[in-house]
């Protein structure tokens, strides 16, 4: 998953690295959610008298490009939410990991869920990008510059 490809690359920036990472579009836009928030949904669908079939999502996409200024931001501050080019400092767009044939905009409507389920998520986008930094950074080792030794 590109989300955790990022996330990686955002531990290994905290701790000092500068290697630029490779993605494909930067501008292809997903409706990235909360697994826990989906979890909540699916139990919700286990308790209705029958089965029927629903959608879930956020409702919202975000570009892999926002993506990255928003883990960007939660490294670095908001500058990077406000200057979308400002990404191109830490990203290489790399032509073998363009997909052919992909959906460039994938985009849930989880209206049946929210009316009938009364589900709604609960974590938004900066909030899941924040989880997921905080998680890959606090797991990562942290590389001690002066003694060039791994903590």
């Amino acid at each position: 998953m590109v989300t955790r490809k990022i996330t990686r690359a955002a531990s290994a920036w905290a701790n000092g690295d500068k290697t630029k990472l490779k993605l494909g579009n930067l501008q292809a836009r997903r409706d990235w959610g909360f697994a826990g928030d989906y979890v909540k949904s699916i139990h919700a669908m286990l308790q209705q008298p029958t089965p029927k079939d629903y959608v879930i999502g956020t409702g919202k996409s975000h570009s892999v490009a926002e993506f990255v200024a928003e883990v960007l931001a939660v490294l670095y501050g908001d500058r990077y939410r406000n200057q979308p080019d400002s990404i191109l400092e830490w990203v290489q767009v790399d032509a073998g990991f363009v997909r052919t044939g992909e959906i460039h905009n994938l985009l849930a409507d989880a209206t049946r869920a929210r009316e009938e389920l009364t589900w709604r998520p609960e974590v938004d986008f900066a909030g899941l990008v924040r989880m997921m930094v905080e998680a890959d950074v606090a797991a990562a080792p942290v590389v001690r510059k002066e003694e060039g030794m791994v903590a």
